[in-house]
Formats: C-alpha cells, sequence, structure tokens
C-alpha cells in the first residue's frame, strides 16, 4: 500500500499534495487540500508508504520514498 505525494512551493513555501487516488481520499477523510508532516506520520502507521512522485507535465516520471 503506497501513497503519492506531489512537494509545490507556494510563495515559498513547501505545500505537499496528493498525487493518487489514495491520497485524494485520505485528504478528503481529513478534510484538506494538502497534507501536514504529522498527517503522513499518522498515514504511515496505517501501514501505507509515502512516495514523492517527480513529474513532467502531468505524467510521472519517478517515485522515491518520502522521509
Amino acid at each position: 500500500m503506497e501513497l503519492i505525494i506531489k512537494i509545490k512551493s507556494v510563495y515559498g513555501e513547501d505545500k505537499i499534495y496528493p498525487a493518487c487516488d489514495t491520497a485524494e481520499t485520505f485528504a478528503t477523510l481529513i478534510g484538506k487540500k494538502t497534507f501536514s508532516a504529522t498527517d503522513l506520520k499518522h498515514i504511515r502507521t496505517l501501514g501505507y508508504t509515502v512516495k514523492q512522485g517527480f513529474f513532467s507535465g502531468d505524467t510521472m516520471v519517478a517515485a522515491v520514498e518520502f522521509n
């Protein structure tokens, strides 16, 4: 079970966005558009691996484990 996220810089601050259907579902459940580090910590305790996706346009070109 894995969760893909995307990190975007918004006005110089990094924001963690959902980048897969599972991540979208978690964001909806917690009522947020972005994740905090604490959110990801709790998701990991449920047995999910969190990976950061790297994109070229809308296509994911790589995903690496996010710490």
